[in-house]
């Protein structure tokens, strides 16, 4: 757990922060559906805000597969937090 300290409109606010990680390909409805996500957090949990952020992943030292379990893999991650 890390603790948060930010402030708006003059009010500070001390936040516990949580992090999460979802590895899924980077595709318009993976997007489209983390854009809904936020917004039902945002209500659920009373957040002015709340980040979910996005970043290419390159996994290091991972063997390339060949065949049909290569065609299966997505060429461009998306990790979003």
């Amino acid at each position: 757990m890390l603790r948060g300290e930010w402030q708006s409109e003059g009010i500070v606010y001390r936040d516990n922060l949580a992090r999460f990680f979802v590895d899924v390909p980077d595709q318009p409805e993976h997007r489209e559906y983390f854009r809904r996500f936020k917004e039902s957090l945002k209500q659920r949990f009373q957040q002015l805000d709340i980040w979910i952020t996005s970043h290419p992943i390159d996994v290091i030292g991972r063997r390339r597969r060949s065949g049909a379990a290569a065609e299966e893999a997505p060429e461009k991650p998306c990790l979003l937090l």
